[in-house]
């Protein structure tokens, strides 16, 4: 067997000493690129992120899920947050934000739930319109104002608050929600309010006086998908009216 002198030792020790400097010298860089590399995609998120928001008008709801193509879902929440920290954006709801727009008067105007709803759902596809109370007052047909926010939907019914407000999201079968966002569609949703009894003749023409003419005939386009009360009123209203 071959033994090594001390010198010899020492030297493989040195070498040993210089090979792991060498490794952790390696690494350490690998490390600082790899942290170099996240701060520029912070960075590119944060910036991506503040150029859309600068597109946006004072008071225009937006949800989060409007960028995430700018970065992770990590990323993009915490510039979120830091921007709400900054003041430059106000969180609405959960998810939901938006720049604020001051009045001298009242501080920041609060976001329209109508407009925070379509925020929440304009990616899934889901339709919304204002309750059957809510829609027969702003027709004229009540003046009862509702002691809640309600809307429904063809989603799946939930709370969604909004600061101290709270909305709630009720599930109604599709043909409800016919004609939504339209005039048309507010007058079919009083229309189921009030219900078979109160619905005549006389009704139609004070919604056809509100809606005009083109949407009354809207409402007349989708009749074979009410029910028969339904579309029975409104053909003796063309019978007894003319229009």
């Amino acid at each position: 067997m071959r033994f090594l002198g001390k010198g010899a030792g020492d030297d493989a020790k040195n070498t040993l000493n210089v090979a792991v400097e060498s490794v952790t010298c390696t690494e350490s860089v690998r490390n600082m690129g790899y942290i170099s590399d996240v701060s520029t995609t912070r960075s590119n998120t944060a910036l991506a992120i503040r150029q859309r928001i600068g597109q946006l008008d004072l008071g225009q709801p937006v949800h989060c899920s409007r960028f995430f193509d700018c970065g992770t879902r990590a990323s993009v929440d915490k510039v979120l947050c830091r921007l709400v920290e900054d003041g430059l954006l106000v969180r609405v709801s959960r998810g939901v934000y938006m720049r604020p727009k001051p009045n001298r008067f009242v501080g920041t105007i609060a976001a329209s739930p109508v407009d925070v709803l379509r925020s929440i759902l304009a990616d899934s596809g889901l339709t919304f319109q204002v309750c059957g109370a809510e829609a027969a007052r702003r027709l004229g047909l009540t003046t009862q104002v509702p002691t809640q926010h309600i809307y429904y939907t063809t989603g799946t019914a939930r709370k969604i608050r909004m600061g101290n407000t709270v909305v709630l999201l009720r599930n109604v079968s599709p043909r409800r929600l016919l004609l939504a966002d339209r005039p048309a569609g507010l007058a079919l949703t009083a229309m189921w309010y009030l219900g078979r009894s109160e619905v005549s003749t006389l009704i139609i023409e004070h919604l056809r006086m509100q809606i005009g003419k083109a949407e009354l005939s809207a409402l007349r386009g989708v009749a074979h998908h009410l029910p028969a009360w339904m579309s029975t009123i409104l053909v003796e209203h063309e019978r007894e009216y003319g229009t």
